[in-house]
């Protein structure tokens, strides 16, 4: 099942820099923690007819995988698992790591803890709280001071674009074979980046239903209907079809007519030919305004979560999601919104916006960030804390396995 990592984990040994013999026994680890069972459903899934990349659970793909990254990743879970082998909460980790929506926010959570943890603080996974459960304790200086942790999604596949471009190429597919139809279409979906409930039925839905009302009136030259996640419009393909090349926008070319003998589709082939293909064209905000709303509610979410807390508390987010650069203080969008919220929130003492980027020299994630102390705040909290995150959580799981290895 997984002979493709063990592969790539013999391959990565040596610049990895950790003994293929603990590259397998981590594997063993997470495979053991996420249960013989758990690892079986998945496999089962991702064979099933009709699902995408994105329908199979990032840590499966992580131990399927055949990149430098996913033998990475696979190691530093193990080593989180190791680290939190002995707290009674891993349990409820566990529970969120299988979680396909929750899993990121979970690897967070840990490798916050841990960070905090190599750091010299005395760490809490989940503590109670007077509303609930929040995500970290610590201690410092004598005073408890609570953490709320999450991450916007920076697993590519399973953002809502990708999601709805490979629903909206199937259900293209599927009409245009049930209709029967003499030409070629092109289908426009605007959605909105915070979908919820059952989006990818709905855009089924709404794309089949708007080809078929599209070529039951021959007069119509587009068809444009309101969804609850956007908007589906459909019209004839134009003779210079085109897929979007910049951000905002994703392009299937569902091409219907014979590939090239030799050779992979260029674009002048796919001009050639775009009047012979229906095309998928998918349209979201990547504007800067649009990332900011997306931190603004993540914000205000993990606060409201935090409700009632009478101890300092920080709001860390991992928002790798919304690319590498988009947060810094010279972003004048970015900082008025962040000060916004330090404004009408001083139950909050500081703020973590932390981005997570590939290092080759020793190959690890490394993280960056913003990190923000609240002039507004109630309780006044250091900011060597946040020095020693970046400065820990930089020194990652990875690096302590090495160490081992030594």
């Amino acid at each position: 099942m997984f002979d493709v990592w063990f592969d790539a984990a013999r391959d990565f040994s040596e610049k990895i820099q950790i003994p293929y013999e603990m590259m397998e026994h981590s594997h063993a680890i997470v495979c053991g923690a996420l249960r013989t069972s758990w690892i079986e459903d998945q496999a089962l899934r991702t064979g099933l007819p009709g699902r995408g990349y994105h329908d199979v659970h990032p840590i499966y793909r992580l131990l399927s995988g055949a990149t430098e990254e996913s033998v990475l990743e696979v190691c530093d879970l193990a080593a989180l698992l190791l680290e939190f082998r002995d707290d009674p909460c891993l349990l409820s980790a566990l529970e969120s790591l299988r979680d396909h929506a929750k899993c990121e926010s979970a690897l967070m959570e840990l490798r916050i803890a841990l960070a905090l943890k190599s750091a010299g603080f005395a760490v809490q996974l989940y503590p109670a709280t007077p509303k609930g459960i929040a995500d970290i304790a610590y201690m410092t200086d004598e005073v408890r001071v609570i953490v709320e942790v999450s991450a916007i999604t920076s697993d590519v596949f399973s953002r809502p674009a990708m999601i709805a471009l490979h629903v909206a190429s199937a259900a293209v597919d599927r009409v245009r074979k049930r209709l029967n139809l003499a030409y070629y279409v092109a289908v426009e979906v605007s959605i909105d980046e915070e979908t919820s409930g059952n989006f990818q039925q709905d855009l089924d839905k709404a794309i089949v239903q708007s080809v078929k009302d599209f070529s039951s009136d021959s007069d119509v030259p587009e068809l444009s209907v309101k969804t609850k996640f956007g908007s589906v419009k459909v019209r004839l393909v134009r003779q210079d079809e085109r897929p979007y090349m910049s951000g905002g926008g994703l392009s299937s070319c569902m091409m219907h007519v014979e590939r090239p003998s030799i050779g992979s589709l260029h674009n002048s082939y796919i001009k050639q030919k775009s009047r012979e293909t229906d095309w998928v064209h998918i349209l979201y905000d990547d504007s800067i305004a649009g990332k900011s709303s997306k931190i603004i509610r993540k914000l205000k979410t993990e606060s409201r979560q935090l409700s009632g807390v009478a101890e300092p508390q920080i709001i860390a987010l991992d928002i790798s999601g919304l690319g590498i650069g988009v947060v810094t203080e010279d972003n004048p969008e970015i900082m008025e919104i962040i000060e916004e919220f330090e404004r009408n929130h001083s139950s909050v003492a500081q703020v973590w916006l932390l981005t997570r980027v590939w290092s080759q020299n020793p190959s690890r994630w490394v993280y960056r960030g913003l990190m923000r102390k609240n002039p507004h705040a109630r309780r006044y909290l250091s900011m060597k804390v946040p020095v020693h995150i970046i400065t820990t959580t930089n020194e990652s799981a990875v690096d302590m396995l090495r160490k081992a290895c030594l």
